[in-house]
């Protein structure tokens, strides 16, 4: 049983940093476009881009899903997976997460009492970028510290 424990956390590793990277690669280039200007290729290059992130995202998406209904016919593997040290990897996680997210927002609120910030749909999208990629990053360097102290 260990041995599959151990598989299914590395495969929960892969899915995480996949998911992650996919979402930055979906989000990343419509940001950039609304708040940098860039040349006329830029546009479409960028609409590729994103259109590959969202397709790694369901991709990442319904493998998670997959295995969320796997542990679900299986609890003792969902026990395994879900121990003690995860819970509190992931609850470190969100923390720092939601510590990030807040010292974004109130920069961003530093910056508008000074200078007019445009293209705020982008910067709150950038919020919700970092709300969904610091939590995971941070989760995964936590794990691999973890596996690499004990």
């Amino acid at each position: 049983m260990t041995s599959e424990i151990d598989k299914l956390e590395q495969s929960r590793r892969r899915m995480l940093a996949g998911f992650g990277v996919a979402f930055l690669v979906w989000q990343l280039p419509e940001i950039l476009v609304a708040i940098i200007p860039l040349p006329g290729w830029a546009g479409p290059a960028f609409s590729v881009a994103a259109i590959a992130g969202v397709l790694g995202f369901l991709y990442y998406g319904w493998r998670m899903m997959s295995l969320a209904g796997r542990l679900a016919d299986e609890p003792e593997l969902s026990e395994g997976l879900y121990d003690e040290r995860v819970r509190g990897l992931r609850d470190r996680a969100f923390v720092v997460g939601f510590w990030t997210l807040l010292v974004y927002i109130a920069f961003l609120h530093a910056f508008t009492l000074f200078f007019e910030l445009h293209a705020v749909a982008a910067w709150i999208r950038l919020g919700l970028v970092i709300g969904v990629v610091v939590p995971i990053t941070t989760f995964l360097v936590l794990d691999r510290d973890d596996d690499n102290g004990e």
